[in-house]
C-alpha cells in the first residue's frame, strides 16, 4: 500500500518510466525536510482511488495555503532519531549528551510545528491531531 493508498504494481512499469515518474519523485523528495521524509516520499506510488486523491489533494492545498500567508509559519528543522530510537530498543542501552540534546530538539520541532498548524484547514487537522 502506498502514502496515497493505491496498491503497488496497479501501474505498469512501462507507463511509470513515460511519465518519468521516479524523476518527479526525487524532485519531491529532494524537498522534503528529513531523510523520513525523503524515503516516505520515494515509497508512493499511484492510485486509482478518486477518495484517496483528493484527500491528499485537499492536504496539499491546505498546506500550500499554510504556506502561502502574509506571515507563513516557520518549518523547523527535523533531527533525524531513527538511529538512536532503534539502539533504544536493546535493554540497558542509555543516551549521552548530545543523543538527549538532539531528542529534545525534535521534541522543540514538533511543538513548532503544532503551533504553526494551530490555525490550519481541516485537510490538515489529521497531522496536528497526530502531534498533539
Amino acid at each position: 500500500m502506498s502514502g496515497l493508498g493505491g496498491a503497488r504494481g496497479a501501474w505498469g512499469k512501462r507507463a511509470l518510466d513515460a511519465l518519468e515518474f521516479v524523476s518527479a519523485l526525487r524532485v519531491v523528495a529532494g524537498r522534503a525536510a528529513s531523510a523520513a521524509g525523503r524515503q516516505h516520499v520515494m515509497s508512493l506510488r499511484p492510485t486509482r482511488d478518486r477518495a484517496a486523491l483528493q484527500k491528499e489533494l485537499d492536504r496539499v492545498e491546505a498546506f500550500r495555503g499554510l504556506l502561502n500567508q502574509d506571515d507563513p509559519p516557520t518549518i523547523p528543522a527535523i533531527p533525524e532519531p531513527q538511529a538512536i530510537l532503534a539502539r533504544l530498543g536493546t535493554e540497558g542501552a542509555g543516551l549521552d549528551g548530545s543523543e538527549l540534546r538532539m531528542l529534545g530538539k525534535l521534541l522543540q520541532a514538533s511543538r513548532e510545528f503544532l503551533v504553526a498548524l494551530k490555525g490550519a484547514a481541516e485537510p490538515l487537522h489529521s497531522l496536528r491531531d497526530r502531534l498533539w
